[in-house]
């Protein structure tokens, strides 16, 4: 794991209007995308070790969708009007 404050205070994200932060995080989310849809079927059962635990690439990927969903509530909670 990461200390998401101390990344986040020097990731330059605060100087970013939220147009550039959604086409970030709409890049993003497409490679994401990509990266699992072109994954072959007998990926998603290997296992690993992720931030000192061991898990799966299918646990990954639904990992990846609840942190992708994390960070669109944070875009509409911080930015909406």
């Amino acid at each position: 794991g990461i200390d998401e404050n101390a990344a986040a205070s020097l990731s330059g994200a605060h100087d970013c209007d939220l147009a550039q932060l959604l086409d970030e995080f709409t890049a993003v989310r497409a490679a994401t995308v990509q990266l699992f849809r072109n994954l072959p079927p007998e990926a998603w059962s290997r296992t690993g070790t992720a931030a000192g635990h061991q898990c799966s690439v299918r646990a990954l990927a639904h990992l990846t969708l609840g942190h992708q969903l994390h960070h669109q509530n944070i875009l509409r909670d911080r930015y909406s009007r």
